[in-house]
């Protein structure tokens, strides 16, 4: 078998092609790859599979739809949020059909990793002094909900499911991490202050949070999958009251959930709602485990947990590739890197994912973006929420996740320029690299 390194080029699309070529001195390049996980390169004859940060089982395949077919709800998208959601519909038994452009869980859900916790940041204190205490005590409970729903549901399936402690730390306010906890309290959180860790640097503090959960995302898919209605490699291009057409046939849907990373059909008003920041992740070997689950809270910090024999560093901030191994080598200087990608994410502007109908021409159109960095958590909530809408059940969270809720002057000033930039300059490259 023969190692090679290769970057590819990934963008926002979700879908898979495997058109490759040869170059005339015998180096690999590929045509239209998109958002893919996993790999299969072949290289003089011989084939070898890429992986990101650990083994993992085969996913189970599914069927490409092909002709016109009929249901009560059709699903886009094969991440988390969209297994999830086609999940609590199968156990409600309502009629259902989920469509996936690539294989399920090779798209951002893949690249995650797999922190599962209310604490996103320091969000809360922030929250009281924007939103009010109304809204801020309703997203911490739906997080909390979230935690509560994936702990009852990861706790017996093999998706790499452990309780740990969380932390989001500071290197140099300890004044706004004492703020945090005491908002948390505020809203009935039992976060507490501390100076404890297994961080390799110093801190002014952390917010600690008991009984937060990793697990391993696509394993975790893995579980879910087999049995519900899934079609693969069926790329929906476009919705038109209530039919979603692909390029061999079309579907007829009462309602459709697009569980899509970037908003794709609500135009752009859904767009100019978001902003994107590249987030860089490596696994290290041959450093000290991790006792919790690590986030920085400052903007362009790490977070870090323990994955193997190793952990998994991730970084979202400006400085790109260069800057995130550079900060990593700093923190883990005698640390091997085992490997390396990066991805992007879309930011809401005030902190809150949009998930709820979608006004416009294509009938019931629900959609779920804008994950802000934590999209596991915001996922289960987003996926619970959802399910309450299409079975027209009160759910109190529908009015803050609402897509066409307005946005405050501040958010707007101060994310505006880079929703601007990311929709109508040229997109930066994402990058999947491994080291052999």
């Amino acid at each position: 078998m023969k190692a090679v390194s290769v970057d590819l080029i990934l963008t926002d699309n979700i879908a898979l092609s495997s058109n490759a070529k040869m170059g005339k001195n015998g180096s690999l390049f590929f045509v239209d790859i998109f958002y893919c996980r996993r790999f299969i390169l072949t290289v003089r004859g011989e084939s070898m599979e890429q992986l990101i940060w650990k083994d993992r089982k085969k996913l189970p395949d599914f069927p490409a739809a092909e002709g016109e077919y009929k249901t009560d709800v059709l699903i886009i998208g094969g991440g988390i949020c969209g297994i999830l959601c086609a999940y609590f519909l199968s156990w409600a038994g309502v009629d259902y059909m989920l469509a996936e452009a690539g294989k399920i869980g090779q798209g951002i859900s893949g690249l995650s990793s797999g922190m599962i916790t209310v604490q996103h940041g320091l969000i809360y204190d922030k929250m009281l002094k924007e939103l009010g205490r109304e809204k801020a005590q309703l997203y911490y409970r739906a997080n909390q909900q979230a935690l509560e729903r994936y702990i009852s549901l990861c706790r017996n399936l093999d998706c790499g499911f452990e309780q740990k402690t969380g932390y989001v730390y500071s290197r140099t306010d300890r004044s706004a991490i004492e703020k945090e906890v005491r908002a948390v309290r505020i809203l009935g959180g039992t976060a507490e202050f501390s100076e404890r860790h297994s961080l390799p640097f110093g801190i002014a503090g952390a917010v600690k949070t008991l009984g937060q959960v990793q697990l391993d995302p696509e394993r975790l898919i893995g579980c879910l999958a087999p049995g519900l209605n899934i079609y693969e490699h069926t790329r929906i291009e476009k919705i038109e009251k209530g039919q979603a057409f692909f390029k061999k046939g079309k579907i007829t849907a009462e309602k459709v959930i697009a569980a899509v990373h970037a908003p794709e059909f609500t135009g752009w008003a859904g767009r100019m709602k978001l902003y994107r920041r590249q987030v860089d992740s490596v696994v290290l070997d041959s450093c000290a485990p991790m006792d919790g689950i690590y986030c920085d809270a400052a903007r362009a910090g790490l977070a870090m947990r323990n994955c193997g024999s190793g952990i998994l560093v991730s970084g979202n901030g400006r400085g790109g590739k260069t800057q995130f191994l550079s900060a990593v080598s700093e923190c883990w200087p005698q640390a091997k890197v085992l490997q390396y990608w990066s991805g992007q994410e879309y930011m809401s502007f005030d902190g809150i994912p949009c998930v709820g109908p979608c006004r416009g021409r294509h009938g019931k159109l629900y959609v779920a973006y804008g994950w802000n960095r934590w999209g596991m958590t915001n996922a289960m909530a987003a996926a619970m929420l959802l399910r309450d809408l299409v079975l027209e059940r009160e759910n109190e969270y529908a009015d803050l996740y609402l897509p066409q809720r307005s946005i405050g002057k501040r958010q707007l000033v101060v994310h505006g320029w880079s929703a601007l930039s990311h929709w109508f300059l040229p997109g930066s490259k994402n990058h999947f690299q491994k080291k052999h």
